[in-house]
């Protein structure tokens, strides 16, 4: 698979990003887990694709590859959000100045 292959997913149709509405604790807890098999499942997913690329491209330094994924994250989210910063940061779950540092270390605008 190549890299290109990977930006043919239409992010446009991402739904609206909201916080979450206060849930009760089981709900919450429930969440929880089935965010955690998620993130499970695709960081296995990333991880395998790192492999065959590798495999396919004698290597692939992984400090290079968790830069490419990070800036396009910011990226996206970014995009999704219509720029809004202290929107991108939610999503991506750091703070409003971290997104600002990593911008700048990226060369985004």
């Amino acid at each position: 698979m190549e890299m290109n292959e990977m930006s043919v997913i239409d992010f446009q149709r991402a739904p609206e990003v909201r916080p979450p509405a206060s849930a009760k604790s089981g709900e919450a807890a429930g969440d929880s887990a089935r965010l955690g098999e998620t993130i499970d499942q695709l960081t296995g997913n990333l991880l395998r694709l790192y492999m065959l690329m590798s495999f396919d491209c004698r290597t692939i330094p992984l400090r290079d590859f968790i830069a490419a994924i990070e800036r396009r994250a910011i990226t996206l989210a970014l995009e999704i959000t219509n720029g809004h910063q202290r929107k991108a940061s939610y999503l991506l779950g750091i703070k409003e100045n971290v997104l600002c540092i990593k911008k700048q270390k990226y060369q985004l605008k």
